[in-house]
């Protein structure tokens, strides 16, 4: 194999995303996708890792798309630097940023196909793909001694976000403090902050990776904060 193969046989390959040539949109949410990628294997364009394979990809929004629809096409080259490495460019075209990312977190599951290693199959990075639903996506119950701290929500909708879902349900009943109401949360873990706040944190940084939706599901909360 070319380049630094993985210990467990699997060929390295780095995507590589020049900041500069983003769309506006998407500029914050790659850069912060980037931090959570297993393998550190999302870089930018001004790094040069030894690797087998390099991926220079391009977002392009395309308005022709219904929502939902993605489609990511690839056009392999050969790249001579100090070693051979063979570049693939990738070339993603989006409607809504949360396709861009889902298609983004595609492209990152195909670096690990085995499929890749025999070059056998070319809908691996060529492949134009159809959401079924408006919105999709998960609840977490936050209501036994299981409240998330703001980082661990911000690590869970990178990856929501290389998945394609939209919709981060956060399931409370009492786990947070309320001024006033000294049982809430008592020996629950509860969340310190309080929840207009919690929920502000959230969506800002929800809004730059894919246009999440994040609501709050309780059954316990007081009058004076039921909507």
């Amino acid at each position: 194999m070319l380049g630094q193969t993985l210990a467990d046989g699997f060929p390295s390959v780095f995507i590589l995303v020049d900041p500069t040539q983003l769309p506006v949109e998407l500029h914050d949410g790659v850069l912060k996708i980037m931090k959570h990628t297993p393998r550190n294997n999302i870089v930018t364009s001004d790094t040069y890792p030894e690797c087998d394979y390099q991926w220079p990809t391009r977002f392009v929004y395309d308005h022709e798309l219904k929502p939902g629809e993605c489609i990511v096409s690839r056009q392999d080259t050969v790249y001579e630097r100090v070693h051979a490495c063979k570049t693939v460019e990738i070339t993603i075209q989006y409607h809504r940023r949360i396709e861009a990312f889902r298609a983004l977190g595609r492209v990152l599951s195909a670096t690990r196909d085995p499929r890749l290693v025999e070059e056998k199959d070319s809908s691996l990075l060529n492949f134009r793909e159809q959401a079924q639903f408006d919105t999709q996506g998960v609840m977490i119950d936050c209501s036994r001694n299981g409240v998330l701290r703001p980082q661990s929500v911000y690590f869970v909708l990178c990856k929501m976000a290389l998945l394609g879902l939209n919709t981060l349900q956060l399931y409370t009943e009492d786990t947070y403090e309320v001024d006033g109401e000294p049982i809430f949360g008592y020996l629950r873990g509860k969340c310190s902050l309080d929840v207009p706040f919690f929920l502000f944190l959230l969506g800002s940084y929800s809004i730059h990776v894919d246009g999440l939706y994040i609501f709050l599901h309780s059954s316990s909360l007081p009058s004076e904060m039921t909507p």
